[in-house]
């Protein structure tokens, strides 16, 4: 199994092998406070709860060896992912008592590790729909994936269902400035529902009208590959108009494409941000 180490300064470290932590370890580059998280998981541990590691005596922090340093270059696969300088003093980045980093798990299971705030609790998730992410992207849909809000007493998060990439748009309860429902509409697979149609339509109508005509040559084929047409072309238009939740603040707008959101998770936004700005306010 590999890990990934994060100092105090929150610089990351990894992926190491099992053998390279216990060398980081002993050498003093790895101190007992500092983080590790074993590489496919969301959670993040203090080192001093990894069985097997052996701890040296550490230097004074301005002198601490870094951990890419204390890993032999033949064995060392670290990817260092921030420079930040040491800090001279030392705190520890973990909220909790026992060390463990939480983040947000309705997030998470979706694979946004997304921190947890000091008192930062889940108020209500709200999941996209079958119709919902196929109004959005039918081949997301098709494949089974959803798009999700998640509303904490903190921050709202929403994550609608896509394909090719994995986007999480957030906001401030504090910071938002407006709260409503409107009506979108997807132009792209509106005007490519609109083209399928007319030109199914317009094969339907010369058939029949090579029917009706004294030279015949209606052909069966032709006039079921235009009613095929035509009811795709129909089904776009008709995916292309969905309904979204609007969320305003300074920055943009966050949409979340869903017909219907409970009335007590958007009664419990307004009441999360009323009490946010009172806060703020005093």
């Amino acid at each position: 199994m590999n890990y990934f180490v994060r100092t105090a300064s929150g610089a990351e470290h990894g992926p190491l092998s099992a053998s390279q932590l216990r060398e980081a370890a002993r050498a003093g580059s790895l101190r007992r406070g500092d983080l590790v998280r074993p590489e496919g998981s969301v959670d993040w541990f203090r080192a001093d709860r990894v069985r097997g590691l052996e701890f040296g005596a550490s230097a004074p922090e301005v002198v601490r060896p870094s951990i890419a340093a204390a890993v032999s270059p033949s064995e060392s696969a670290l990817e260092v992912r921030s420079s930040e300088p040491e800090p001279t003093t030392r705190s520890d980045p973990s909220p909790t008592a026992d060390g463990l980093i939480r983040h947000i798990e309705p997030l998470a299971l979706r694979g946004f590790n997304v921190r947890k705030l000091d008192g930062e609790e889940v108020e209500s998730v709200q999941t996209q729909t079958f119709i919902d992410a196929l109004r959005v992207s039918m081949p997301a849909a098709l494949i089974g994936r959803r798009g999700i809000l998640v509303l904490t007493n903190r921050r709202v998060f929403v994550a609608n269902a896509t394909v090719f990439s994995r986007s999480l748009q957030s906001a401030y309860l504090d910071r938002i400035d407006r709260l409503g429902y409107g009506s979108r509409t997807a132009l792209p697979r509106f005007l490519l529902g609109a083209v399928l149609a007319l030109l199914g339509g317009g094969i339907i109508l010369s058939q029949s009208m090579s029917a009706l005509s004294a030279l015949g040559g209606f052909s069966a084929i032709a006039h079921t590959q235009g009613v095929i047409l035509l009811l795709v072309g129909a089904l776009l238009i008709l995916l292309a108009r969905f309904r979204a939740l609007e969320i305003g603040v300074a920055s943009g707008t966050l949409v979340f494409a869903k017909r219907s959101i409970e009335l007590d998770a958007l009664s419990r936004i307004d009441e999360i941000r009323a009490a946010a700005i009172t806060s703020r306010s005093a």
